[in-house]
């Protein structure tokens, strides 16, 4: 009779100690999932995601107000002009922040376009939304942040944007 071992449930051991998420809560309301233990020397594995209250970063319209008062109130996007948008170190975004999952709405534009959203440099060639005359839009988008900062550009139409933060990506764990 031959005995016949299985390396399943050592393989299954193994990748679950890689994959063990590190979550925690503090009092700003952030929660953190997602980053990744090295079962070998116990190091973090790249990057924690943390869920915030959501906080408006931007809003153009004028009487409505940002959580911190900055980039309110400035106007309507103009075609194809890029605006930089700082997020980091803004509300519940630490200046650390890698990345951040935004709610981004085009209200009342006067034309069809389209919206993108992006980490830095010159327009990548892609929008996150599209838009008709008189609508309002609202998209969750994922972006990068260059610096703590993002672009966001309107190809048309001059609307109203508004970017709500939802969450963030940051390399550090919450203090």
């Amino acid at each position: 009779m031959t005995h016949r071992t299985s390396r399943w449930p050592v393989v299954a051991l193994v990748a679950l100690a890689v994959v063990v998420a590190i979550g925690s809560a503090d009092p700003h309301g952030r929660s953190s999932a997602g980053a990744a233990v090295d079962p070998g020397t116990g190091a973090v594995i790249g990057e924690f995601v943390y869920g915030v209250t959501p906080a408006r970063l931007l809003d153009t319209r004028p009487g409505y107000n940002t959580v911190d008062g900055l980039f309110s109130g400035s106007g309507r996007l103009s075609a194809n002009t890029p605006i930089t948008l700082t997020v980091g170190g803004r509300g519940p975004v630490p200046a650390d922040a890698t990345s951040v999952m935004l709610n981004v709405a085009v209200v009342d534009p006067s034309a069809p376009g389209f919206l993108s959203v992006w980490p830095s440099g010159t327009w990548p060639g892609t929008s996150n939304l599209n838009y008709v005359a008189g609508s309002v839009v609202p998209n969750s988008v994922f972006s990068g942040l260059s610096g703590g900062t993002l672009r966001i550009m309107a190809s048309g139409g001059s609307p109203h944007v508004v970017v709500d933060v939802m969450g963030y990506l940051s390399d550090q764990p919450a203090a």
